[in-house]
């Protein structure tokens, strides 16, 4: 009797006692017993304890000593003395109609997590399609749980493709001051970001302060009519990226007209890369090329210098005076390569000069896109949205 009650502690499930155990090669099979023999009806909510019949269950459990793990149970069916309605008797264990134990199923779910279904399910000795549905199952049922959005001052908007090449984009929204992912969109119209925006409490949106977002009219549209309270801020990393776009269509005037083509190889990251982030083969091949074209080195100095206005300006007015000077400098110097980046400078000042009001960027959001790629990458692209959406916000919760 004493070992039976050590070996129920060490099986350590909730409500059932060990019976016996028989160990094979490859598996272990415990046999246990519920204890209670009294249970709630289902309908009435009246004690019963009246069997009416016995049927043997087994559920995959976590593996023992290296070996596949079952627990048996003679599952038990009640009929209530009140209202005469029969039922199964529920497990602590175990989800009815399941087949696997909670705490396997979590284990199942903690490896999808991190890598794919394919491989959960040949760690685990199941198909790639029951790893897949019993992950999404706790994932949707965590997602379920935490409905209520936590308040925050900062959110982000970026998108993404759902497959890569294609241009099925999808809408990442971001909370930047929990570091969570709110949701994924399907549709990146205005109108479906606005219907989706007319689902926050108002509360929630009242108290949203600022919308890190890229260059993208609708974003900063639905923020300006569904956000009222909050400031559109242009994201300094995607206000860079269309720089450096410019400057590249620089790199290849300089390439076309220079008589020496082959320094110009490996010259693009050379070129769009942060100085202080070069290699020491980079920065040789940098300074190769900027000595070749004049041209060049001014719009890669022009580059340089309108990054040091994030860098270095502590606040906005500061901000505002540099930007201003810059895009002077630009007109003096009759750079041609960056004048239509001017003009989206001048489309999208006073978003861009908000960010030093609390120097709001979307890094984290730029981190997500980098999970999402890995996440895609991992299962080798995704078919099902909802699977895909489901993947990106657990992975953030």
């Amino acid at each position: 009797m004493l070992k039976n009650d050590y070996v129920t502690k060490l099986i350590n499930l909730e409500g059932i006692k060990f019976k016996d155990i028989d160990i094979q090669e490859d598996t272990i099979r415990v046999f246990v017993t519920a204890k209670n023999d009294v249970h709630l009806c289902q309908k009435c909510c009246r004690p019963t304890s009246r069997l009416v019949d016995v049927t043997p269950k087994v559920y995959r459990d976590l593996d023992l000593a290296g070996r596949a793990s079952f627990i048996e149970i003679d599952l038990r069916r009640f009929e209530c003395n009140n209202c005469f309605c029969t039922f199964t008797e529920s497990l602590s264990f175990a989800a009815p109609h399941r087949h696997y134990t909670g705490r396997f199923e979590r284990q199942v779910y903690e490896c999808c997590r991190e890598t794919t279904a394919t491989y959960t399910g040949s760690k685990f000795g199941i198909s790639d399609k029951t790893a897949a549905e019993i992950y999404q199952n706790i994932a949707k049922q965590k997602r379920k749980e935490a409905q209520i959005l936590p308040p925050t001052q900062v959110i982000g908007i970026d998108e993404i493709a759902m497959h890569k090449g294609h241009k099925d984009f999808v809408v990442v929204i971001t909370d930047l001051t929990n570091k969570k992912v709110i949701d994924v969109l399907k549709d990146r119209k205005k109108a479906a970001l606005k219907a989706y925006m007319a689902g926050w409490s108002e509360e929630f949106r009242k108290g949203i302060k600022f919308v890190a977002i890229d260059l993208w009219g609708p974003y900063r549209s639905v923020v300006e009519s569904m956000l009222p309270k909050a400031k559109a801020v242009a994201d300094r990393f995607h206000v860079m990226q269309n720089l450096n776009k410019a400057l590249d269509k620089c790199r290849k005037q300089a390439k076309r007209e220079s008589a020496d083509q082959e320094i110009w190889k490996n010259a693009k990251y050379a070129v769009l890369r942060n100085r202080e982030d070069l290699t020491e083969e980079q920065e040789k091949i940098l300074n190769k090329v900027l000595m070749e074209s004049v041209k060049l080195k001014r719009c890669y100095e022009l580059k340089e210098s309108f990054r040091g206005i994030f860098n270095d300006s502590n606040e906005r007015k500061t901000g505002t005076a540099k930007l201003h000077a810059w895009i002077l400098d630009i007109v003096r110097q009759d750079v041609i390569g960056y004048y239509a980046f001017v003009k989206t400078l001048l489309n999208w000042e006073e978003n861009i000069l908000n960010y030093f009001d609390e120097w709001v960027s979307s890094g984290f959001v730029e981190g997500v896109n980098n999970k999402i790629k890995l996440i895609k990458r991992k299962a080798f692209g995704f078919v099902n949205f909802e699977n895909f959406r489901t993947k990106i916000i657990d992975c953030f919760s």
